[in-house]
């Protein structure tokens, strides 16, 4: 999910600490790939309040992630990502938290990719790409909770691709005080073709558990 160094409008250096508050990010019109923030083997981003917007047409390469971080905690609250087909990706382990909590996405198709044995996404609301061939709310991959977030998408997973409104592998955790991950009060809605899912969950072990409570799915 990674994107080179230079497509960046934000490149951190390995092991710096980053706090974003209040500050607007925007991608020139003239663009048609790249993203925001990019950090490898980051020690903390923390980014509160922002908006991230994209060109004014759609980004034509794939993966192009508005943030895209991996290495040591992340956390990204109450901020708002439009224009961007791929919102945030996070990916840390060894007990590093990623937080992303009360973040707004519109017309993507990706949403929010977060992998960390200590996860919790909460409280994000999440617009798909009016027809798009392929479309995920959230992928979250660990153990942590997937908690109170809200999905909707419309004429989703065209020419047979996959429209998911959450996708969930659990694995063990020796941090996390439980395994696997908890999905819980979250609403999806997915208007689609061919194959619509609204919660898909899976396990890397037996015995990794994936909990899955009083979540809302309409699928048409």
């Amino acid at each position: 999910g990674l994107y080179e160094a230079d497509y960046a409008q934000v490149t951190l250096l390995a092991n710096s600490s980053v706090i974003f508050e209040n500050m607007i990010f925007r991608l020139p019109n003239s663009v048609s790939w790249g993203g925001h923030i990019l950090g490898e083997g980051i020690m903390d981003l923390y980014a509160d309040n922002c908006r991230f917007t994209g060109p004014s047409g759609y980004l034509n390469a794939r993966d192009d992630y508005s943030i895209s971080v991996d290495g040591g905690n992340t956390s990204v609250h109450d901020c708002s990502f439009t224009k961007m087909r791929y919102g945030i990706y996070a990916e840390s382990y060894s007990g590093n938290e990623v937080e992303l909590h009360g973040n707004s996405f519109e017309n993507v198709r990706m949403g929010i990719t977060a992998a960390s044995n200590n996860l919790s996404v909460w409280g994000n609301n999440i617009k798909g790409e009016s027809a798009s061939n392929d479309f995920t709310g959230i992928y979250a991959m660990g153990s942590g909770s997937v908690a109170s977030n809200r999905i909707y998408a419309e004429d989703a997973g065209r020419d047979g691709d996959e429209a998911i409104g959450i996708d969930g592998y659990s694995t063990e955790s020796n941090w996390a005080q439980t395994r696997g991950l908890f999905i819980y009060n979250n609403m999806v809605g997915i208007n689609g073709f061919y194959d619509v899912v609204g919660i898909n969950v899976y396990a890397s072990t037996q015995g990794t558990a994936t909990r899955v409570y009083h979540n809302s799915v309409d699928l048409r």
